[in-house]
């Protein structure tokens, strides 16, 4: 039994009294659903099976159990039916404390609660129960402590007919039967209360986990190191020879340290760091004794498989664990499969894989395998791109991808720059997109298959948008009435962005578009704005350009426009004769502004000497 990753337990093996608790009793030779619907969504966080019967402790801190219910066995109460599926243990006689470990033997169930206490249920022949009686129990009791001091427990494990602990205290109990030792306090008297497991021979060493079998005892101690007593006749105690011991011995040597331990009917195993099984006790065949842990390294070979009794050729090691063979002709639909193996040499039971069962095979007319994938993308740079293929065909195609960066002109293998391939294949990813890939393309290949030629998706193209760049326009200075031209360049951006002229008039404070205004021209898609005629009342106003595509926008530096005021001429009065008065003025031909020309009259008129562009002017006459 285990537990999935949902929170499901999954079982097989035998299940003639409904031990894998999958609804049925029919034997399950590979893994089967518990059937939990009537438990109202409730998962589990814990499983222990044994022959006859499984529990399993839920989320709800609730036992469950199912199988076999010889003497209130399952704890749901005494006559009870065998169990197809989990039912709740019945706790009310112990306050319905929750749990937080539990652990089954062949007749027994046993489980820790939040208050630290042990509460035990089932077939009490041999005191495994450790209520202090050898009355069966069909619903939980509490493990007597009263000759220990009332210690709690933090771990436990559940034997064949005995149970091991370990106490608050940090000493090791046990209870229930005793033959060869098992128990560990140095006697093989049974008993049906706790006693402390004699560790006066090993240095007061305390332990850290526990294990039990059928008769035997196994722990980690704190110097860690394993230990094992009890019955040893097929080597289980691991400590090199096939004899018991009632107190704890040593297993192997200084180099067997495990990290696991687990106990089986006359087998002990441990799982070192690495993640290596060790094995002592009795051999796969129960024939031989292995005295000291030897690494599990089992040979499995698969001899033939046949398809509702035609056997199937090209049978392959692929060298991975895994097995291939040509299935022979065979009309579309169900077909049982058997598969004939054998371990370390020795043939095995096959393996039967029925229709009839849910469990077979399914034979299906070849389809031509086909494929398309998700259609163009456009993202902008450094953002990710995916294309996601979907197949068709049977059987199903495998899929890989090819990628072109010249517009579809050569295809090559793999995903370039950046590319990642889902586990299953389907989806390929560019997790980090740069302009370099912009425009290329991708496809998928549905691999060739028995049932016909590789099939090619229609290609999918990858845009990569990135900002625009513009230049900054430069300050203008115009006269008056005069023509001003701000201009700007795009040195990047992909697509060519569109470009659009602001103008301020509060010094870059708000900014407002200059679409129709009279004055404001925009030419050169967009790079040239032009104001005309420069009025004085626009000087100091600032002009700046919004870049925008599809990956942003981008605004520029603003330029300022610089508008001078012009001169303007004019007439002035006099007296006498000496009327309209000109600015031209006659001596050596030299004209003079407008406005020293005013000046110039008035000087004249006084027979004053006017000095004017370093050259004297006297007068001479007024031409009238």
């Amino acid at each position: 039994m285990a537990i999935g990753s949902d929170g499901k337990i999954y079982s097989w093996g035998a299940n003639n009294y409904g031990q894998l608790g999958d609804g049925t009793t029919a034997d399950r030779s590979t893994p089967a659903l518990v059937d939990t619907s009537g438990l109202g969504g409730i998962s589990f966080t814990q499983v222990s099976g044994s022959t006859y019967h499984a529990a399993a402790l839920g989320s709800d801190e609730n036992v469950y159990a199912w199988g076999f219910n010889l003497s209130g066995l399952l704890g749901v109460g005494a006559g009870g039916s065998n169990q197809l599926v989990p039912a709740p243990v019945n706790t009310s006689g112990i306050g319905n404390v929750a749990f937080t470990q539990i652990g089954t033997g062949t007749t027994n169930t046993q489980g820790i609660a939040a208050n630290g206490n042990i509460y035990s249920w089932g077939v009490n022949n041999r005191g495994q129960l450790g209520d202090g009686t050898t009355t069966d129990r069909p619903a939980p009791v509490q493990v007597n402590t009263t000759g220990i001091g009332g210690v709690t427990f933090t771990r436990l494990a559940v034997g064949i007919s005995h149970s091991v602990a370990i106490g608050s205290d940090g000493n090791t109990y046990a209870w229930g039967n005793n033959f060869s030792g098992g128990l560990g306090d140095g006697t093989t008297t049974v008993s049906s209360v706790p006693v402390l497991v004699d560790t006066s021979g090993i240095d007061g060493v305390t332990f850290t986990q526990v294990a039990a079998g059928n008769g035997h005892s196994l722990a980690i101690g704190s110097d860690g190191y394993t230990y094992a007593w009890g019955s040893g006749d097929y080597g289980q105690l691991g400590h090199g020879a096939g004899t018991s011991s009632s107190t704890p011995v040593r297993v192997g040597t200084s180099t067997d340290i495990f990290s696991s331990l687990a106990a089986a009917q006359s087998r002990s195993l441990g799982l070192d760091s690495a993640g290596n099984l060790y094995i002592w006790g009795s051999d796969h065949s129960g024939m031989s004794a292995i005295t000291t842990p030897e690494l599990f390294a089992p040979i499995v070979a698969v001899t033939g498989v046949t398809f509702d009794g035609l056997a199937g050729t090209n049978l392959i090691d692929n060298g991975d664990g895994t097995w291939s063979v040509d299935t022979p002709a065979h009309v579309a639909g169900p077909v049982d499969v058997v598969v004939s193996w054998t371990l370390n040499g020795v043939a095995q039971t096959p393996i039967s894989y029925l229709a009839s069962a849910d469990e077979g095979f399914t034979y299906y007319a070849p389809v031509p395998p086909g494929v398309t994938i998700s259609g163009d993308q456009t993202v902008v740079e450094g953002e990710p791109a995916s294309f996601t293929a979907t197949l068709t065909g049977t059987p199903s195609p495998a899929v890989s991808w090819e990628v072109s960066t010249d517009g579809g002109a050569t295809w090559t293998a793999g995903t370039a720059a950046e590319g990642v391939v889902s586990p299953d294949g389907l989806i390929l990813e560019i997790t980090s997109t740069s302009a370099t890939q912009d425009g290329y393309q991708y496809r998928a290949i549905a691999a060739a298959t028995s049932a016909g030629p590789a099939a090619t998706s229609s290609p999918s193209t990858l845009t990569v948008t990135t900002l625009p760049e513009v230049t900054a326009p430069v300050d203008v200075t115009v006269a008056e009435g005069g023509t001003a031209t701000f201009t700007v360049e795009v040195t990047a951006g992909s697509p060519a962005p569109t470009l659009e002229w602001e103008m301020s008039t509060d010094g870059g404070v708000t900014w407002v578009t200059v679409t129709g205004n009279p004055n404001m021209v925009v030419s050169n898609a967009g790079r040239t704005l032009t104001v005309s005629p420069a009025a004085v009342s626009a000087s100091g106003n600032e002009y700046r350009v919004v870049a925008t595509n599809a990956a942003g926008t981008v605004t520029s530096e603003s330029a300022k426009l610089v508008v001078t005021q012009s001169g303007s001429g004019g007439t002035a009065g006099g007296t006498g004769n000496s009327s309209n008065v000109n600015t031209t003025l006659e001596s050596t031909g030299t004209e003079i502004s407008p406005f020293y020309g005013i000046i110039a009259a008035i000087a004249l008129a006084l027979g004053i000497a006017l000095i004017a562009g370093n050259q004297v002017v006297r007068r001479r006459g007024l031409n009238r």
